[in-house]
């Protein structure tokens, strides 16, 4: 049976099974009759910067064009890869104009105010797009990181599902080293129990909404139908380990030590930049999101400032006050 197709693709009874027809509401995604992906896959990375950047440090010249323009200063260090880089400017989501809802929005382009009657809205964001074609073929779908802080200026979560719910996020470096790498001590029985004992939850739900369904109104057959959306990603998550549970984990050609308690800062970013390239390349996912860590950076680089008072205030003076006390 084709991976893809979980067990409520089709009608059964004790002597048949008649598979349904690609109908949207049983999950069938728009990227089902996709072509192959090529031998060479894509990969997309989204890095979050929390506070922002600063225009004088980050933005090029937009008169230049072509693979000759000049770095400035914030993209200096990526100057070996520049003639791969293409730089988009001048780009703005028309409804998240306002300094406090970027990191929301950024990869939706969601009107908050978009559905009636409420006061927040957002939609699928473009990172779990590109999963539903990308991560068919790989162990995890995508990856979703955060920091331990929870940093990463105004705003909710980077990743967001169909339903527009925030797709949760590893915060934690030692978490993250162990889903990429560690071997599950866990016995295959008991693991492959413990997946039958959720999906016969799930079954049984089901059974109890069909029943619940009946009568209802339009505002609760929407509330109905968005439980159900969220039933269906659970047994999407749960035939994708059902899938991968024989299959045991890449091991990476640099080895990576496990990180320990309590890192943050440079450090903490560096590893996970490490593994995030490893994931990369052991082809654990093609698609990561990482809200970056704000303040414990500027900490571990000697800014006695937090990154709320640099992007939102004109300090100027106090601002090089600052570093400077704290290089001394």
């Amino acid at each position: 049976m084709n991976s893809y197709l979980t067990r409520r693709h089709f009608l059964r009874s004790s002597s048949a099974c008649i598979a349904l027809p690609f109908l949207a509401s049983l999950g069938f995604r728009r990227f089902a009759s996709a072509a192959p992906i090529a031998a060479r896959p894509k990969r997309m990375i989204f890095l979050a910067m929390g506070w922002g950047v600063t225009n004088e440090t980050w933005y090029p010249n937009p008169k230049q064009t072509g693979a000759e323009w000049t770095l400035p200063e914030g993209l200096k260090p990526l100057a070996k890869f520049q003639k791969d880089i293409t730089l988009v400017q001048n780009t703005y989501h028309k409804h998240s104009i306002d300094g406090h809802s970027g990191s929301t929005f950024w990869l939706t382009g969601a009107n908050q105010y978009g559905m009636p009657g409420r006061s927040f809205h957002n939609t699928i964001s473009v990172d779990q797009v590109a999963a539903e074609q990308f991560g068919r073929e790989t162990r995890f779908a995508s990856l979703n990181f955060g920091n331990p802080g929870g940093e990463g200026g105004h705003g909710g979560a980077l990743s967001w599902n169909r339903l527009g719910k925030p797709v949760s996020e590893l915060s934690d470096p030692v978490a993250v080293f162990h889903k990429l790498f560690s071997d599950e001590k866990t016995p295959l029985a008991r693991r492959q129990a413990e997946l039958r004992r959720q999906q016969s939850v799930l079954d049984t739900v089901l059974d109890e909404v069909r029943d619940t369904a009946r009568g209802l109104s339009k505002d609760d057959t929407d509330k109905l139908n968005e439980y159900l959306e969220s039933i269906r990603e659970i047994e999407t998550r749960l035939a994708k380990e059902n899938e991968w549970l024989t299959v045991p984990k890449a091991k990476p050609a640099k080895v990576i030590a496990e990180p320990g308690k309590g890192m943050g800062g440079e450090q903490e970013m560096r590893l996970m930049y490490d593994m995030m390239v490893t994931a990369f390349q052991t082809d654990a996912t093609r698609v990561i999101s990482y809200r970056q860590p704000v303040n414990s950076l500027l900490r571990s680089r000697g800014v006695n400032l937090d990154g709320h008072s640099m992007s939102h205030y004109d300090m100027g003076p106090r601002r090089e006050a600052s570093q400077t006390r704290d290089k001394c």
